[in-house]
């Protein structure tokens, strides 16, 4: 299912993730963190890409953080699946750094590939708002605010692997 540009715009203003909306309401940027789901069937990998790419397509910039083990389907991580839809590139992924953060703009289409560990320091990426405008997220201080917040029996059942 292809998405025209207004409904890019429509999945953006409505999903799980974070939209950044200029004055006017038009969604100018797009933060998605991938889950496991993403990456636990075909059809799921495939709608994950296939509504990356439509968003850049759409004019719409996106910030990209995988940090789960490559599977079989994306043997070096969704950001390199997006890339490779429009553009060849010899990017690969290590084994020693798996995972991976990618910031992509939409015009000029270009795109910023992060490899990081387990056990690394989350990037700062740049998040592009216009075709030269962009602002970095610091997503380690990000991620450690937000775990900060989350009650102690939920941080506990996290790290017990009961969550």
């Amino acid at each position: 299912v292809s998405m025209e540009s207004d409904d890019a715009v429509a999945y953006a203003e409505s999903a799980y993730h974070i939209a950044v909306h200029q004055k006017l309401g038009r969604v100018v940027a797009v933060v998605e963190i991938v889950s496991p789901g993403n990456k636990s069937g075909r059809r799921d990998y495939d709608a994950f890409v296939e509504k990356s790419v439509e968003l850049l397509a759409s004019g719409i910039h996106l910030l990209v953080v995988d940090p789960f083990p490559p599977t079989a389907r994306d043997p070096h991580g969704i950001p390199k699946a997006i890339l490779d839809e429009f553009v060849v590139s010899g990017y690969e992924a290590t084994p020693k750094r798996p995972l991976t953060a990618a910031s992509f703009r939409a015009k000029p289409r270009t795109a910023y590939i992060t490899p990081f560990a387990v056990g690394d320091e989350l990037p700062t990426m740049p998040l592009f708002l216009s075709r030269d405008l962009f602002i970095n997220l610091p997503l380690e201080e990000t991620y450690r605010a937000s775990w900060n917040l989350l009650p102690a029996a939920v941080r506990n059942a996290i790290l017990a692997g009961n969550a």
